[in-house]
């Protein structure tokens, strides 16, 4: 660790004051090994105000992040950066800012490749939502870089899943890609670190643009079968011989008067002999 210490001094009210500790304490601890001493450090220069992490997400309702802020200041810092915010020299500043990337402003040949590193790793044809991730320092208000890179440090960052993606998604990985200093891209998955549906946990030593990558779950329609019952209903007509109330009387008078006829007729021919 190159630090220039020869015009640093621990001021008052800093974090290296507070725990008593010189300007070469302080970049003895940042040093070693011992990470829970380093982190304490930081934390406190955190609390005093001289090192800062703040997210911005720029889409609330889609993808947003978090850190874990000692964490991202030891991976992103130099040591100079780190020992002048502790010692309360300086007042430096990270901004992750999170915000959805249009898949028109990708370009084909990378998009390409995204997708296929995506298919190789889930061995179906899958969906792909793109996110930018950059890191913005600022030092004693002034802007300075655009961090992309981290050496051997990994960045731990837990992003959440649009509920767009976990109402549909069957499989779900995070595609990390990178400008390298040679010209090329690398696409490279990210593993999941944690077991949270809704969130992806990664830790990665360099930022750029991210792309999950999910698989559509399938949805199996099970068919229905209509049973139609036909009710036949018989009636029977019972028709009765018998006559009807007054008939009888109808039928004696007929005959009754067939007789009279046949007798007038046989007295008439008497008559007539």
């Amino acid at each position: 660790m190159k630090i220039n210490n020869a015009d640093t001094e621990v001021q008052e009210g800093s974090a290296a004051a507070e725990v008593g500790k010189t300007v070469d304490e302080v970049i003895d601890t940042l040093a070693g090994t011992d990470t829970t001493a380093k982190v304490a450090l930081v934390e406190s220069a955190v609390e005093k105000g001289n090192l800062e992490v703040t997210v911005t997400n720029v889409d609330v309702n889609k993808v947003k992040g978090s850190v874990d802020d000692a964490a991202m200041l030891l991976a992103a810092l130099t040591g100079q950066e780190l020992v002048d915010g502790i010692t309360g020299n300086d007042t430096v500043k990270l901004e992750l800012v999170i915000s959805e990337k249009s898949a028109s402003d990708v370009a084909t040949s990378l998009a390409g490749s995204v997708k296929q590193v995506a298919e190789n790793k889930l061995q179906k044809s899958s969906t792909l939502y793109y996110f930018d991730t950059d890191l913005y320092l600022t030092k004693n208000g002034t802007s300075k870089d655009n961090i992309t890179e981290f050496g051997s440090n990994n960045l731990k960052l837990t992003f959440t899943i649009p509920s767009s993606i976990t109402s549909v998604a069957d499989l779900i990985t995070l595609i990390r890609t990178h400008d390298e200093t040679d010209g090329t891209t690398s696409v490279d998955v990210l593993e999941d670190k944690d077991t949270d549906a809704t969130t992806y946990s990664i830790e990665s030593n360099k930022l750029c643009t991210m792309a999950y990558a999910y698989t559509v779950k399938t949805t199996t329609v099970t068919p229905t079968t209509t049973t139609t019952t036909t009710t036949t209903t018989t009636e029977t007509t019972s028709v009765s011989t018998a006559p009807k109330t007054g008939e009888t009387t109808s039928v004696w008078m007929f005959v009754f008067c067939i007789a009279a006829v046949v007798f007038s007729y046989s007295m008439v021919r008497k008559v007539k002999k």
